[in-house]
């Protein structure tokens, strides 16, 4: 019962977490239909509960907790249009945001059932199944670009871009540009 109970409150993380890996993948390739996942997978993310059809754009005008600018994205896509690289680099950065969150709920809803099951004596193996895997520990990481230091040099700023490099390794080049600039790197 306990079991059912965890993996019933783990329903929105697990949808969250398909979304983000889709959203991964689709970063990996520069196409009108990966730009299409990325943008759907984005939308899963802001609102896992709801049903979002990659053929049906009405849908996403009506959906909860999918913002203006997220719509107008899907619309785009839709008709064929590209994401520009600072745009895919907002939804890889964005969804590492939404995603570190809801790992930190999934992590502190495993606690808690730990804590149950010890209380009643239930090994934790027969309560806990570990829905977060190979993503513990990604909410120990910075989501985007690190501050620069004063009187930032060239390796410096090297150093940083390689960093997000690894952290963001479907970016094309622009992208990180575009996430150093908004930290404040010139």
């Amino acid at each position: 019962a306990l079991r059912h109970e965890f993996n019933g409150l783990s329903k929105t993380f697990l949808t969250v977490k398909e979304a983000y890996q889709n959203i991964q993948s689709a970063a990996a390739t520069q196409t009108p239909m990966s730009d299409l996942a990325m943008v759907f997978g984005y939308m899963k993310m802001l609102d896992p509960t709801s049903t979002v059809r990659e053929t049906e754009a009405a849908n996403v005008q009506n959906a909860a907790g999918v913002p203006t600018r997220i719509q107008n994205l899907w619309n785009k896509t839709l008709a064929g249009t590209p994401l520009d690289p600072s745009q895919r680099a907002d939804i890889l950065s964005q969804t590492r945001g939404i995603f570190a969150g809801r790992l930190r709920n999934q992590t502190v809803l495993e606690t808690e059932y730990r804590r149950i099951a010890a209380e009643r004596g239930a090994p934790t193996s027969s309560v806990i199944v570990d829905h977060v895997g190979p993503f513990r520990g990604l909410t120990d990481t910075p989501m985007a670009a690190k501050a620069p230091p004063p009187n930032a040099t060239r390796a410096d700023y090297q150093v940083e871009a390689r960093r997000l490099k690894q952290q963001f390794p479907a970016l094309p080049i622009e992208g990180i540009r575009q996430l150093m600039r908004a930290a404040g790197w010139t």
